[in-house]
């Protein structure tokens, strides 16, 4: 690992000991170092590019979306998906609050707390040849009812 720099605690395993100086013994501390001087470079599209934290659950990556929006000083914006249809006997047989409630990857949630300046993923691809493909990243610049605007 490492270009050979680092060896396995027990030979011809993968198990590795990190510098204690390398870890985060919180989730706090964890965003706090990531997103060090997130405030200052809310425009810079480089250090969003350069930053990430990855989460194994929707839960996980739903509470620290939250903390990382409470540093913006930017409004909140409360979007919802819609959820009627035109004609109602085309309404499916399912309750609108249990489908609402749904929280699936690849999936949307139904409610999204969104401020300008937060970074958003894009979830299908829309241009591929402009590059605004799944996983796309970028910044909103602006939000109305229906539409956010973002590069």
């Amino acid at each position: 690992m490492g270009g050979g720099r680092v060896q396995p605690v027990i030979p011809g395993t993968n198990i590795i000991k990190l510098d204690d100086s390398l870890g985060c013994n919180t989730p706090q501390e964890v965003f706090d170092t990531v997103y060090a001087n997130m405030e200052s470079n809310i425009h810079n599209l480089e250090y969003f590019k350069e930053h990430a934290i990855l989460c194994s659950t929707n839960e996980t990556a739903n509470k620290g979306n939250e903390k990382l929006l409470k540093k913006l000083s930017t409004p909140s914006a409360h979007c919802h998906s819609i959820d009627t249809v035109l004609n109602p006997d085309q309404a499916a047989a399912f309750q609108t609050e249990f489908l609402n409630s749904i929280e699936y990857s690849g999936i949307p949630q139904h409610h999204l707390h969104l401020k300008k300046g937060a970074v958003i993923l894009l979830m299908r691809n829309l241009d591929v040849k402009q590059s605004h493909c799944n996983g796309s990243r970028y910044i909103i610049e602006d939000i109305t009812q229906r539409l956010i605007i973002a590069k």
